[in-house]
């Protein structure tokens, strides 16, 4: 698991996140992001949220340059 320090804390249900950790994904995670998922940001969108354990709607809210550090280590783990 990482933890990326957020260049740009966000707010979510009344809570200040200010660093999240990311999981390895399984194919589950995988499976269940592209079944709710019309496109491949959407599926991207979701399966950020799963393996940082917060709601979408808090994944909507990080700081592009934040959202793109997430981005890099989902390729990171998709490496083989």
């Amino acid at each position: 698991m990482n933890e990326l320090k957020l260049s740009e804390p966000i707010e979510h249900d009344g809570k200040k996140i200010t660093s999240l950790k990311i999981r390895r994904p399984i194919v589950a995670d995988m499976l269940a992001a592209q079944k709710v998922s019309t496109s491949e940001p959407e599926r991207e969108l979701n399966l950020i949220a799963v393996l940082t354990g917060i709601p979408r709607a808090a994944v909507e809210k990080l700081d592009m340059r934040d959202y793109m550090a997430l981005q890099r280590h989902l390729a990171q783990f998709m490496k083989p």
